[in-house]
């Protein structure tokens, strides 16, 4: 009999034991993104001013203020649906990158590119600068910028991927890369 009770004590105490496991810690849920495109968003620095899209296609359009007090324009950055086939989504990024490949010369000596992890994300991030020459706009006139940069992302967002495309004055991209990729680097489904 007092080996029963021996056993059961001890089963009770296993039993407490059991139950003062504790259990992994549960990260609470992030905030919902301050900028949310399609279902995914990612968080903009509290000075990026979201505006009214200047085109059609645009699913947004956020203007960074410059980086250098004497630059005459700001940076803006545009989100776009790139299309669902990988063929096409290359043509579009092999036009946007060569805006700034004048006649001659070969875009790949300007180009960087890296991968940023956003989550479960895999961001491909392009970088061109130089004379931007720009016609990409129907009825309007070519456009020549020297020292501008292009900061390109490619979010793979379902069910097509997502451009993120920043283009503005090589100094204020060049000022403001930190952020941007930080931004870059919190996507996630809204």
């Amino acid at each position: 009999m007092h080996d029963l009770g021996l056993l059961v004590a001890m089963i009770a105490v296993a039993l407490v034991g059991a139950g003062c496991e504790q259990e992994p810690a549960v990260q609470p849920p992030l905030p919902p993104p301050s900028v949310v495109i399609a279902g995914y968003g990612f968080d903009a620095p509290s000075d990026w001013t979201s505006e009214t899209p200047d085109d059609s296609e645009r699913l947004v359009q956020i203007r960074i203020a410059q980086a250098v007090a004497d630059q005459p324009q700001d940076a803006v950055l545009a989100a776009y649906a790139a299309p669902s086939d990988a063929r096409e989504t290359e043509a579009q990024v092999n036009r946007w990158v060569y805006e700034f490949a004048p006649a001659g010369s070969s875009a790949a000596e300007r180009i960087a590119e890296q991968v940023v992890a956003a989550g479960p994300l895999s961001v491909r991030v392009i970088e061109v600068s130089g004379r931007m020459e720009s016609n990409s706009v129907p009825g309007v006139a070519a456009v020549t910028l020297d020292d501008w940069a292009m900061l390109l992302a490619i979010v793979p967002t379902s069910p097509a991927p997502t451009f993120v495309r920043l283009v503005g004055p090589k100094a204020t991209i060049d000022a403001r890369r930190e952020e941007i990729l930080r931004a870059l680097a919190s996507f996630r489904k809204a």
